[in-house]
């Protein structure tokens, strides 16, 4: 018999003695007195100490079967197929199934896979590849999207502007320089909610050959591309961006004239 084998027994046999000491020298009440209660303290901190020990010794068992192992030990078992986890929950198979199924109920097949957080904080997300695909679509519709800076923000983004723009000046060589005060002003960027309600037949819904997702993608996109469209050329400040053509925050409009020279 092995050391690993005796400690075992031997903790086996501490245990037994331990709580035969305790339901032997319980009063009428089930408790044990303070001399009594020191004893068992040291029964079981023996066990413990064997518990301990048997640990080390496993751990010093493993690590020597590992050295001994061959270094080239032939396969004796089909390797296994490695597939990379998803680094998000949204990025996985199960949680796009699982959207369109809810899609396809009225949401009245909701799995738990779909839910982040707190109602409050969002409840419900959708994958991210609906959210990359809804994009391109925006893209694609909207031309002022094409032209304008896409900053991706989590909240308030400030903007420094320059309240003047720098000018050059010839000076000769060796004179001094002369520089101006720079003044600067923000502008204060944050979000605007901009929604849409696409209606599909409960006909459609249940069709499972009817490309649910790509309508959906489709429909959204367009929609939110026109809203977005004109409230980047006419948008006021009232909940919406604010247009270039807005008359206050927004460009210069082009001064109307019926005189126009080719110069």
């Amino acid at each position: 018999m092995n050391k690993l084998m005796s400690l075992i027994e031997k903790r086996n046999a501490a245990w037994n003695a331990a709580k035969s000491f305790v339901e032997t020298n319980q009063d009428a009440d089930g408790l044990l007195s303070k001399e009594d209660a020191k004893t068992y303290e040291s029964l079981e901190a023996k066990v413990k100490d064997y518990s301990a020990e048997i640990e080390r010794l496993q751990k010093m068992e493993a690590l020597e079967n590992e050295l001994n192992r061959p270094m080239s030990a032939p396969l004796t078992t089909k390797p296994e197929t490695y597939s990379a986890k998803p680094q998000n929950i949204r990025e996985s198979k199960d949680y796009k199934d699982a959207l369109l199924a809810a899609f396809r109920s009225n949401f009245k097949n909701v799995s738990n896979v779909l839910q982040e957080g707190t109602a409050a904080d969002g409840g419900y997300l959708v994958p991210v590849e609906y959210d990359s695909r809804l994009i391109d679509v925006l893209t694609e519709e909207n031309i002022m999207r094409k032209l304008a800076t896409t900053i991706t923000t989590a909240g308030e983004h400030r903007i420094n502007v320059a309240g003047s723009k720098p000018a050059a000046s010839w000076i000769d060589e060796g004179d001094a320089l002369t520089f101006g005060d720079a003044k600067f002003s923000q502008i204060l960027l944050d979000a605007h909610k901009l929604h849409v309600a696409v209606k599909v037949t409960e006909e459609l819904l249940n069709d499972n050959a009817f490309n649910l997702e790509g309508y959906l993608m489709d429909a959204f996109g367009k929609a939110l591309a026109n809203a977005e469209e004109d409230a980047f050329l006419n948008g006021s400040t009232t909940g919406k961006p604010t247009g270039i053509f807005a008359a206050t925050g927004g460009g210069t409009a082009a001064v109307t004239t019926t005189s126009l020279k080719a110069d």
